[in-house]
Parts: C-alpha cells; sequence; structure tokens
C-alpha cells in the first residue's frame, strides 16, 4: 500500500491524460474527473457527483475548524496550505490520491489524530471495512487504502470512520516522528464475472488480501444444482481494478443443491476459503462445511478444493461457515446455529491449524471455541475474524445484563501450546452505551490490535436502526520516561542519569524494554543540539509501543569536584581570592579554608553564604523578629551572610577564604553553608554545596 501512492503520482505525471488543466483533471483508467475551489474537491463520475471538503484537524477532543483556502496547483498536484498543514491530490491511474503533510504535532487535545472531511454531492456512503464506499447514480466509488507514515518511514495505525456525512480519517501519533503523511485514494472499480447471471448475489461476501479479491455468489447454479454456489477470484491486472473479470472460478467437487458456497469467503496470501453453510455432511443436512483453495505454482484458474473443513461433532442444521477468517496457517468457521449442553443455537466457532503436510483431503478442527456465559440462542460464531494469535466472534443476540440482543463479541487468545482442545474467551467485548435490540457483533473485524464490532440496529440520538461500529483496541505496553525529561536543557557534558520504565497489561509480561542506554546509566551529553531518547517495550501478547523524550544539549558550565579543606576553622584577615593549587599545612584548627573546584569552561563562580537564624511564624513564613510579631511561635528561617563573586578558569580552582566577605564585612563565628555555582552565555551550571563551622577563636596577622 505505502508504494501505491508514489507510483500512480509517477505514472500520472508522466502520461498527458493524466495532467492538470488548470484546476481541473481527467482519470481515464478510473472514469473520473475532479475539479478544485475554495470548497474542496469535486469528483465526478457520469452523473454522479462526490464533493469533500476539510473541515477540520486536530485531536478529537479538540478539533481546530479550517477557513476556506485557494488551491494552487504545481509540479502535478494541487495544494491547500493552512499552517503546518498541506492538504494535497495528486492523479494516477490507480485513483486520485488525496494527501496530508503534517509538520507538527497539535498543541491541544486528546484522542486520536483526526482529519475531518465534510461529503456533498448526489452519493450514498457506508462504512465498509476499511474503506468508505459512496454509491448512487449507476457508479460506486471506493474512498480507501489509507496509510500514515511518520519521518522514520513507520506505518502509524489508521482508520476510517463515518459520523453525521463526515469522513473521519483516525491516526494514532503516539510514539510518531513528525512530520507525518496520511495518505488515501478515490477510486472507482467495478468486478463482475464472465459467466454471471440472474440471482447469481456476486458479491454477497467479499475479501481481499494485497492483490487478489475474492467474492461469493453463493445463489449461483453449477449445472442442474441449483444455489450450489460459486466463488470467483479477482486478480489486479497491470492496468488496474477497473472493468476486471475473474481469474479464477472456484467450486466444490462435492458440491449439492442449497450448499450456497461462497456464503462467506476470506483470503490470505494464495489461501482462499470459502463457505457452504447449507452442504450436508454424512447425515445432517445444512450442518455446513468450509472449503480451502491453494494457488497452484501456475496461478489461479478453474479450481476445485484442496481441503474440506467440517466440525467432528457437527449435527444437522448448525450451518459451519456461515462465517470465516483466514490468517496465516490457521483458519477459523463459525456454527451460530450449533446446539451447546443444553443451550439450542448458543453457537460455537472452530479452529483449523494447517497440517504439517498442508491443506488436503479432510479435515477436521483442533479447537473448539465458545462462551463461558453462553446461552440459547446467543448465535456465537455468525461472524468470526482473525489476525496474528487473536480471534474474534460474534454473537450478536446474546443477552447483556437484562438487554436481550444487545450483543457481544469474544476475544480468544491462542494459548501457548497452540489452538487445541475447547477453549472459552480470554475477553468479552460491550458497547457501554449498549441497549437492547442493538445487535453487536452481526459484524466483527481484526487486525493487529485493533478490533471492530458491527451494532447495525444500534439507535444512535433519535435515529432508529442508524447503526454503529465500535472499535476496540487491546492495551498496549506501556513506557514512562522520567529522565531525560521532555523538554530539558542540559549543559554539554553535563552528568544526567536515564531513567525509565516499563509495564504490560494485566495478563501480560513485558518481555522488552530498551532504550539508547540502560536504565540508570548517563545520556549522551557530549554533543550540543537537539537529541531524541526513545525507549521501546513489547509484551507476551507480541504488542508493542514506544515513547520518546526530546532535549538540548548546550553550551554551558559543569562545576565539578567541589571540596575543602577544612569544616572547622578560624577567621583570618586576609580578602578571599581565586589562587592556583597548593599544597595545605596541616594544623589541628587552621586558619581559614581552601575550596577547591573545576570548571569545563571559563565561567563566573558564585560562593553564596548561608546560615539558620531565630524568627517569629507569620502565616506560613518564618520572619526576622520585632516588636510587632515576637510574641509568635519560634521558628527558625535560612538567611544570606554574604556574596561572593569571582572568575574563574576551565579546569582546577581554588579559593583561599578566612571569612571576610570584604573589607569592613565577615562573617562571624557559627556554623555555615555555602551554596556555589557557575555562569557562563547566561547558562547556569548545577549548585553544589558544602558545609563548614568558623570557631570562636580568631587569628591576626
Amino acid at each position: 500500500m505505502a508504494a501505491q501512492g508514489p507510483v500512480s503520482a509517477a505514472l500520472g505525471r508522466d502520461e498527458q491524460a493524466y495532467r492538470l488543466t488548470g484546476l481541473q483533471v481527467a482519470n481515464p483508467a478510473q472514469h473520473l474527473r475532479a475539479g478544485f475551489s475554495r470548497r474542496g474537491a469535486m469528483i465526478v463520475s457520469g452523473r454522479a457527483r462526490l464533493g469533500m471538503t476539510l473541515s477540520g484537524f486536530g485531536y478529537a477532543s479538540a478539533l481546530t475548524p479550517l477557513r476556506s483556502i485557494n488551491p494552487r496547483a504545481s509540479a502535478g498536484r494541487v495544494r491547500y496550505a493552512e499552517g503546518s498543514l498541506t492538504e494535497w491530490f495528486a492523479n494516477g491511474p490507480l485513483g486520485i490520491e488525496q494527501g496530508f503533510d503534517l509538520a507538527a504535532r497539535p498543541s491541544a487535545g486528546g484522542g486520536p489524530l483526526t482529519f475531518s472531511l465534510a461529503l456533498s454531492g448526489n452519493l450514498v456512503s457506508r462504512l465498509q471495512g476499511d474503506s468508505v464506499q459512496l454509491e448512487g447514480r449507476g457508479v460506486a466509488l471506493r474512498y480507501g487504502d489509507l496509510i500514515a507514515t511518520d519521518a522514520h518511514g513507520r506505518v502509524l495505525h489508521s482508520w476510517l470512520q463515518l459520523v453525521r456525512g463526515h469522513v473521519l480519517i483516525r491516526v494514532d501519533d503516539r510514539g510518531a516522528a513528525y512530520p507525518l503523511r496520511i495518505d488515501p485514494f478515490i477510486q472507482q472499480a467495478e468486478l463482475s464475472a464472465s459467466n454471471s447471471a440472474a440471482g447469481d448475489q456476486l458479491g454477497w461476501s467479499v475479501a481481499v488480501s494485497g492483490d487478489t479479491i475474492v467474492a461469493g455468489a453463493p445463489f449461483r447454479n453449477v449445472g442442474p444444482n441449483v444455489k450450489q454456489g460459486t466463488a470467483y477470484v479477482f486478480v489486479m491486472p497491470a492496468a488496474g481494478w477497473a472493468g476486471a473479470t475473474q481469474t479464477a472460478e472456484l467450486t466444490a467437487s462435492d458440491g449439492a443443491a442449497g450448499d450456497a458456497l461462497g456464503y462467506s469467503v476470506a483470503v490470505a496470501g494464495s489461501t482462499v476459503v470459502a463457505s457452504a453453510p447449507g452442504h450436508t455432511a454424512g447425515s445432517n443436512p445444512g450442518q455446513g462445511a468450509a472449503y480451502v483453495f491453494v494457488m497452484p505454482a501456475s496461478g489461479w484458474a478453474k479450481e476445485t478444493q484442496t481441503a474440506e473443513l467440517t466440525a467432528s461433532n457437527g449435527a444437522r442444521g448448525e450451518e459451519l461457515g456461515s462465517s470465516v477468517a483466514v490468517a496465516g496457517n490457521t483458519i477459523v468457521a463459525g456454527a451460530p446455529f450449533q446446539t451447546v449442553g443444553s443451550h439450542a443455537e448458543e453457537g460455537a466457532a472452530y479452529v483449523f491449524a494447517m497440517p504439517a503436510a498442508g491443506w488436503a483431503g479432510s479435515l477436521t478442527p483442533t479447537a473448539e471455541l465458545t462462551a463461558s456465559d453462553g446461552a440459547a440462542g446467543d448465535q456465537l460464531g455468525y461472524s468470526v475474524a482473525t489476525s496474528g494469535d487473536t480471534l474474534l466472534a460474534g454473537a450478536y443476540r446474546h443477552k447483556v445484563g437484562a438487554s436481550p440482543k444487545q450483543g457481544a463479541a469474544y476475544v480468544f487468545a491462542m494459548p501457548a501450546a497452540g489452538w487445541a482442545g475447547s477453549l472459552t474467551p480470554t475477553a468479552e467485548l460491550t458497547a457501554s452505551d449498549g441497549a437492547a435490540g442493538d445487535q453487536l457483533g452481526y459484524s466483527v473485524a481484526t487486525s493487529g490490535d485493533t478490533l471492530l464490532a458491527g451494532a447495525y440496529r444500534h439507535k444512535v440520538g433519535a435515529n432508529a436502526f442508524q447503526g454503529a461500529a465500535y472499535v476496540f483496541l487491546a492495551p498496549l505496553p506501556s513506557v514512562v520516561i522520567a529522565s531525560p525529561a521532555n523538554g530539558a536543557t542540559y549543559t554539554q557534558g553535563q552528568a544526567v542519569a536515564a531513567g525509565y520504565s516499563c509495564s504490560a497489561p494485566a495478563g501480560a509480561t513485558v518481555t522488552a524494554c530498551t532504550g539508547p542506554v540502560a536504565d540508570g546509566a548517563a545520556i549522551e551529553t557530549t554533543m550540543l543540539g537537539q537529541h531524541t531518547f526513545a525507549v521501546n517495550t513489547a509484551d507476551s501478547e507480541g504488542l508493542s509501543a514506544s515513547e520518546s523524550a526530546s532535549y538540548v544539549v548546550v553550551a554551558g558550565p559543569v562545576l565539578s569536584g567541589l571540596s575543602e579543606t577544612a569544616k572547622t576553622w578560624r577567621e583570618g584577615n586576609a580578602l578571599a581570592h581565586i589562587t592556583a593549587k597548593q599544597s595545605s599545612r596541616a594544623r589541628k584548627l587552621p586558619v581559614g579554608t581552601t575550596f577547591s573546584f573545576s570548571l569545563n569552561i571559563p565561567a563566573s563562580a558564585t560562593f553564596t553564604f548561608t546560615n539558620q537564624a531565630r524568627g517569629r511564624k507569620v502565616g506560613k513564613t518564618c520572619m526576622a523578629e520585632t516588636r510587632t510579631n515576637n510574641k509568635r511561635h519560634r521558628c527558625t528561617r535560612t538567611v544570606i551572610a554574604g556574596t561572593l563573586t569571582f572568575s574563574a578558569h576551565a579546569g582546577a580552582n581554588e579559593l583561599r577564604f578566612d571569612g571576610l566577605i570584604s573589607k569592613h564585612k565577615r562573617l562571624a563565628p557559627g556554623s555555615y553553608t555555602v551554596l556555589v555555582s557557575a555562569t557562563a552565555s547566561d547558562r547556569r551550571s548545577p549548585t553544589g554545596m558544602l558545609h563548614f563551622a568558623i570557631a570562636n577563636r580568631r587569628v591576626t596577622g
């Protein structure tokens, strides 16, 4: 998918038929025309009209409305630019490509990054799978093939929603490096069978994987067998999908009237699954079966199955194959009318794992999936989907609380031992605003950590049966970066320890937690400029996440090695001064002390001397005692006794100090704290601290 846009745009630039004429383009391969104005894009095909206007963008909780902008045409593209966002359109054989380049992360809001497109025209829109279908006036347009990438080329999770006449493009930009590119297509394609007939109902079920599309025609007559059913395979020609006819016709070698092959279909790579829920298995009419077709080395042609899948405990009327899904070497088939225990039509789903010899012969399931809270009539398995090691099965008639037929979807995670035996769900998905009759789980889909369940009878506002689709995101592992702090500024050479941790959701464990350096080790501060500290994590469920913090390293002073030769000493008469390093004479109670420190660059060194003094508590503040507050509670306060500032050089420095702040001011005997910092080019080093005491005896001369 990531290559489709650049390839199509490059072909469009090279072919005269696709080039811009002012703010108008034609697309002969897709039978489309488009014009661009301040109101956005208008796509035309025959008598069909589709208007698309970007009305807002930002995070879901804080969308920013956009004003009308005049489009500009250059380099074969039409562009609408405002601030950090550029919307653009490119024309090519694969369709009219729309794109969004976002230079910087929005400053406010939460939730997924969202682009809201207002629809107008004379087409009816509906969400189907991962695309929006726009139909009417004898044409069908498809808005989809959405892909979002960040500055490092990482593909971000993205999806489409359809809400009140707006297409919402959603992008999960957690951990993404900006700028981002979001890239959908507007296409037209009609697939037909070369031998289709009235009543076949081609398209009753559809599935796609890469350049391969499978469409079921479950009511097609095969020879004398009424409604035996057929599935058709379409492989995309070099010229694109427009006007394509089938590459292969798939039928069952033991097919019979009423089997309805193609009632549901699934495809993954070169493996196609087509169900026949009306198939008679043994002596059981309507027990159902699923057929596996594997593409031969010579490519698709007229094919019969390589394997037939049936339930070992199947019975009359269970209709195995009412739904099918395939991912890798795993096939799942629903039997929504199966009796479980004493519960008629509770339903079940069966998992078939590919044997070592491949998909061949007659196979029975390796695992049976049922709901731990299942009841009669739930019809678990009416819809199924699979991705990786996760299976999703809908039970659209399941009673939730006191709400009959509210519906639910069940999540099954593959055990460590694989798909085997009788298994119950790891999670049950229901709608927080669900109501009786919604029928959540009538359709389901899954991809990675995203689960989707349809509730086609859901009431929205005052609109009965408006329907809704619910997105459930599997909880991801998380990363917390305590250090470096995001947006922090450090001076060159400053010692900063990394601090980060990773955690996994309940039921999972962290399998990886890695950053540029180990937790507790020093981060990079030797190189000036912007730095990114990224931590990646993964858990035992195969899910991953990342987090990053940015910091800046600037040239600035670093004060180190702060020490003093004596912690208790007597006052002298010499003014404080920076000296070269000298050997000290051992005395029982010396006169003065010498402070030592090192700097990475020349800087101004400031010594601030503080001590403790008695005071009176006024409110929450300890104040100096006065005649007006001397009855209040006693307290101890820190006061500045004096400050000295010197020009210090790079390398080792020593400050000889006898207790004199100036010619006329000296520190009185007592205990003190000295705070030492260095400043250069308006950058201040972290503050160092020492403690000392001045004895009561004074030495003169």
